[in-house]
């Protein structure tokens, strides 16, 4: 039973090193494991949707729309951003397309004090790289956002 619970716990953990954390995530999508992918998103971005969520909940619906995900708008004005990344993340949909773009991250970028992923994705042909953006939480490495190039002047 300890032995369950360790392996668990060090799957299902946010990685401490920052080569670590874009692959977890798309394990993580690819596994179904919704609430581990959330939990890798950071603070700042939770809110940032929720505010999103909050103003203009058809935005999101509009996404993700995009993977075949038909989302249920709370219609009260309560949002919950992290359980909604959840569900979004949870969907075989987004696993499928995860796998079936490619999705592959490189070394970490250094621009400033701030840390970028560059990831390549795509199809055969038609690739593509967008930068995420990490940022430390707690001593733990999470996703912030993510750019079409690496943002200059931007203070953080």
């Amino acid at each position: 039973m300890l032995h369950t619970w360790l392996l668990t716990m060090v799957l299902f953990s946010t990685p401490p090193n920052v080569n670590d954390i874009l692959p977890a995530f798309r394990d993580s999508i690819i596994q179904g494991n919704g609430s581990g992918a959330a939990e890798m998103i950071s603070e700042h971005a939770i809110y940032v949707v929720d505010s999103v969520l909050a103003h203009d909940p058809e935005q999101i619906a509009r996404i993700v729309s995009y993977f075949g995900i038909e989302l249920a708008l709370p219609d009260n004005g309560i949002t919950d951003a992290r359980q909604m990344l959840t569900d979004i993340l949870s969907d075989p949909s987004v696993a499928g397309m995860v796998m079936l773009m490619g999705v592959s991250p490189g070394d970490p970028i250094s621009s400033g004090e701030r840390t970028f992923i560059p990831v390549d994705w795509g199809f055969p042909g038609s690739r593509d790289t967008l930068f995420i953006e990490i940022v430390s939480e707690n001593d733990q490495w999470k996703i912030d956002d993510y750019f079409e190039t690496i943002p200059s002047g931007r203070g953080s």
